[in-house]
């Protein structure tokens, strides 16, 4: 038995699916010409789906039939092309073949099995010069599959098995797709769903932020911009969230994945945009990140093998999640993002003003509304009440601007004993004329006081515990 393996796409006819191929040395292989295996993997691209390979999985320190039924697990869909020689047994099952194997543990994880049954006076098949005992296995291997009640056909050629295989994966994929995409369409956009689990693979750097505090209407304004349908934003597929550095944009992105990531069952996948140079090996290493159609590992392959095999997946009608973090250049939106297909993409930047012709749609993000200002306050020093003055007073002075109020809070938090509120207003009162010393350049304490409001920071990800809507 030889599984095959390449590199194939993800389709624009149905939903992506990691194909097995199962079958015996004798029927060829990928690049051979005219040979069945070859026919097979080109049905598959054709239908643009994943081949699934042996080289495509690390070699292990566990035992063949264990190594077989591991990459079995990994497949959505058997393929079998069962010949009339039985192969080689399994080294530790010499009661089975590989493709005998492959087929039970299929069934096992409820895959569907594709058989396809070369007739036995096919000209373009070996004779089988096997043993007897072998002959007589594959015999009743070959009657077993046609009385278990699958999807079979009796293939004579090498052209008849390609035409065949992929018009049983086109018919396979249409629910599979159907499902994804009403998936996306249950996507709320009149109530804030909660935090969930996010599909397979995500690529995402920062995790949920628990000091995350209102914004509510901008993320119910990006779900239905991303959702399209009957919302009053447009249909394009890509939404920018804008504004100057400090306003939280980065955090917004974060919440809005994590809430809403569940409804986008091709994955999620978060690139950061601040280095041009990096973002080629961020979307290679988008290959093998185990979301659907991209659960192989290709570490071995080239970049350049990688990066293609990510952006034919993105191409896909499946609906994706793609997050472009501090995006501010309209060439880099116009080569990076999918041409076609389900994916959405949610930019964060600066910019306020793209080109007509990228389709962007632009939700432009505002300061903390006040009651929300003195709330992420309070999640630092959840000892001081809402209703205390001061805070509005210090939510006022910092502008309202969630960078602001984020170092402000932490500022409150670390000299909670030894700076009282009262003493911390007089400091800010004292640099509102010593923009050095607001800037934190002159005291060892005052972290950021007044500058913010004209001087905005840069945005805030990586500190521990940072503030909700603060980058």
């Amino acid at each position: 038995m030889d599984p095959v393996v390449t590199a194939g796409g993800i389709g624009t006819g149905g939903a992506p699916l990691r194909v097995l191929l199962s079958h015996t040395s004798d029927l060829g292989k990928p690049g051979e010409k005219g040979s069945f295996v070859a026919a097979a993997v080109g049905a598959i691209q054709r239908a643009r789906h994943a081949v699934t390979d042996m080289a495509y999985f690390a070699a292990r320190a566990t035992s063949p039939a264990a190594s077989c039924v591991d990459m079995v697990a990994r497949s959505d869909v058997y393929v079998g092309i069962i010949g009339v020689r039985y192969g080689s047994p399994v080294r530790d099952r010499a009661d089975v073949s590989y493709t005998q194997l492959e087929f039970e543990a299929a069934g096992e994880h409820g895959q569907p099995r594709l058989i396809f049954l070369i007739r036995q006076d096919s000209v373009h098949i070996p004779p089988a010069d096997e043993p007897p005992e072998r002959r007589a296995r594959q015999g009743a291997f070959r009657a077993r599959l046609q009385d278990a009640g699958l999807t079979a056909a009796w293939v004579d050629s090498p052209a008849e098995l390609e035409l065949a295989l992929y018009q049983a994966l086109v018919e396979l994929t249409r629910p599979l797709l159907a499902r994804a995409q009403a998936l996306l369409a249950s996507l709320p956009t009149d109530v804030l769903p909660e935090r969930d689990t996010l599909p397979p693979g995500p690529r995402v750097p920062i995790r949920p932020n628990p000091l995350f505090v209102g914004r509510g209407a901008e993320l119910l304004q990006i779900a239905a911009a991303l959702k399209g349908g009957d919302s009053n934003l447009a249909l394009g597929q890509v939404v920018a969230s804008t504004g100057l550095g400090g306003l939280g944009k980065t955090q917004l992105a974060v919440e809005f994945v994590h809430r809403y990531g569940r409804f986008f069952a091709g994955g999620i996948f978060w690139l950061s945009f601040a280095s041009t140079e990096e973002i080629p090996l961020q979307v290679a290493n988008c290959a093998g990140s185990g979301a659907v159609g991209l659960e192989a590992d290709v570490s071995s392959r080239p970049l350049e093998e990688r990066m293609k095999l990510v952006m034919n997946a993105w191409q896909s009608p499946l609906p994706r999640l793609l997050v472009f973090d501090n995006c501010e250049e309209e060439s880099l939106l116009e080569t990076w993002r999918p041409t076609s297909g389900g994916c959405r993409v949610l930019v964060t930047s600066r910019r306020s003003h793209w080109s007509p012709t990228l389709g962007v749609t632009v939700l432009p993000l505002d300061l903390l509304p006040r009651p929300d200002s003195i709330e992420l306050l309070r999640r630092y020093r959840p000892d001081l009440a809402a209703t205390d003055l001061r805070l509005d007073a210090i939510a006022d002075k910092l502008g309202d601007l969630p960078l602001a109020l984020h170092l402000a809070g932490r500022y409150l938090l670390a000299y909670s004993a030894e700076v009282s509120l009262d003493d911390y207003m007089a400091e800010l009162e004292q640099a509102a004329d010593r923009p050095r010393l607001a800037a934190g350049q002159g005291s060892g304490r005052l972290a950021l006081a007044d500058a913010p409001r004209t001087e905005p920071g840069p945005d805030v990800r990586a500190m521990p515990g940072s503030a909700g809507p603060g980058s």
